[in-house]
């Protein structure tokens, strides 16, 4: 509404200039108002002073002046307007607008800037989606403020909305996580016993570890480890996502869904999905790999979708993810992924398409990674290694609404 009433203001000050022979031209363009943004110049700014000058064949700060001196403020809502650098109109508002304009939000309750331009279409915002083997660290608090946000926002635009996590659970991952529990509950009854290389070497693994040997004191040391690394793995991963919940709630970020992977190929999803690409020609087989033909789409190279040695990649199970999500019914769709799978976007584009819906019903957005530092040195942070600030830390020190305020203060 405000911008509405300068946009007029601004416009009949035009006209005006034009009428009295201050300006030639007959048919100025539109004016069009940004936000600077430096605050210290203005509230308003408007650059038609610049785009007049050509076909005035004058200055933009005279042009400018000249709309200046007709502005007739018949609402009483600026303070002052001012001409910046090479022409730029910079107007402030009174400071009664900005009390007025927050009088009537709390008039409006929850209803204040809702709209309907979503006409109810349904939309999913995939994000967070942290695999479960730890607790999740400030940068994931980063993506679950931008996501939880961007979902609210939405739904204030009249889209039906859904929250989704994406858990992971399934593959290499999660077998180290398993194993790396198993071995530091054995290292409880064998001190002496060496961790694994490249196992998960946090403290909140010896936490795991420390609750099995409660519940079940040496149960499992009597049993053959491949009887036993199955239960740590599903111990471990129950024990990891219940307190990732636990935090995002503290976060105050709620999720409507969790989907697992491992459904996916439980209910034969991942081998239907391949089955129908290869009878449409979209697949391949080059050293043994089997290759998803994602060039003609876009895509820099082809992707491996089930190695060489018969193992599937992540890759495969994405495709049969997200074609999983379109047959629910989703308009479009919108996955927040961390910095790191940059390049990967282009491929799920082109996975997309192969599966037969539009790519741009496909929206994925990047968020940067959060920097630490300690002690004036940078921080670095690795689940595996256990080195990482988690974001309950940071809720227990400074809340979570200064930080979700904090993180939003940056653009994704």
């Amino acid at each position: 509404m405000m911008k509405k009433k300068i946009t007029e203001i601004l416009n009949r000050a035009v006209e005006k200039a034009i009428a009295s022979g201050n300006l030639k031209i007959k048919t100025p363009p539109s004016i069009v108002l940004e936000i600077p943004k430096d605050e210290s110049k203005g509230d308003y700014a408007t650059t038609i002073a610049m785009s007049l000058a050509p076909l005035e064949k004058t200055s933009p700060r005279s042009i400018a002046e000249a709309i200046l001196n007709h502005i007739d403020d018949s609402y009483g809502i600026i303070e002052k307007v001012e001409i910046a650098g090479p022409g730029y109109i910079n107007v402030f508002l009174k400071r009664e607008c900005w009390l007025d304009a927050l009088k009537y939000a709390l008039q409006k309750e929850g209803k204040y800037g809702r709209s309907d331009i979503g006409s109810g279409q349904y939309v999913q915002v995939e994000f967070v989606s942290a695999n479960p083997t730890g607790p999740l660290h400030i940068g994931h608090g980063r993506g679950a403020a931008f996501g939880d946000s961007l979902a609210n926002l939405l739904i204030a635009a009249g889209y039906n909305v859904q929250k989704e996590y994406y858990i992971n659970d399934i593959g290499k991952q999660m077998e180290t996580l398993g194993r790396s529990t198993y071995i530091r509950y054995k290292q409880i009854f064998e001190p002496e016993l060496p961790f694994m290389e490249n196992g998960y070497n946090g403290d909140y693994i010896k936490d795991i570890a420390e609750e099995i040997k409660t519940s079940s004191e040496d149960k499992f040391i009597k049993l053959p480890e491949a009887e036993a690394i199955p239960f740590f793995i599903k111990y471990s991963q129950d024990t990891i996502l219940n307190g990732i919940k636990k935090d995002l709630k503290g976060f105050g970020v709620l999720f409507d869904d969790y989907f697992s992977e491992r459904t996916l190929y439980d209910e034969g999803n991942v081998e239907n999905i391949l089955n129908v690409l290869k009878e449409q020609g979209h697949l391949y087989e080059h050293e043994g790999a089997l290759f998803l033909n994602t060039t003609q789409f876009g895509d820099d190279k082809d992707r491996v979708v089930v190695r060489s040695n018969g193992q599937k990649t992540y890759f495969a199970s994405d495709i049969a993810y997200h074609l999983n999500k379109f047959k629910r019914g989703f308009n479009f769709i919108v996955d927040i992924w961390g910095a790191d799978h940059h390049g990967y976007e282009p491929r799920m584009k082109a996975g997309v398409h192969c599966i037969g819906y539009p790519p741009e019903n496909l929206k994925i957005i990047l968020v940067q990674l959060v920097s630490l530092l300690r002690e004036g040195k940078p921080v670095s942070m690795s689940t595996r290694s256990g080195e990482f600030v988690t974001l309950r830390e940071v809720l227990d020190e400074v809340g979570k609404d200064a930080a979700r305020f904090m993180f939003l203060t940056r653009r994704s």
